[in-house]
């Protein structure tokens, strides 16, 4: 997927669980533009990942063996738990 091309990045945020929905889906509208470069590929890597391997990064807290895919889980975390604060 083409990092620059953000309508097909935003569909891609909708995936077959409600509950990555409400993590990927706001972390794309509020953060995806602040993200380098090379964030934005290691996102749009992780959207070309299956459902139940998302659940188990994002939401089962089990730990991406890639240390770079860490960091964007890490990141879309933060962030979520961020805004879920500020509420």
């Amino acid at each position: 997927m083409d990092i620059t091309d953000k309508s097909r990045i935003h569909l891609a945020c909708y995936r077959g669980m409600r509950e990555l929905d409400l993590l990927l889906i706001p972390f794309f509208q509020h953060e995806f533009d602040s993200l380098s470069m090379h964030e934005k590929n290691l996102f749009v890597y992780l959207l070309e990942r299956d459902d139940p391997e998302l659940c188990h990064w994002l939401i089962s807290s089990k730990t991406p063996e890639d240390a770079n895919i860490k960091k964007i889980v890490d990141r879309i975390q933060n962030s979520n738990k961020k805004r879920m604060s500020q509420k």
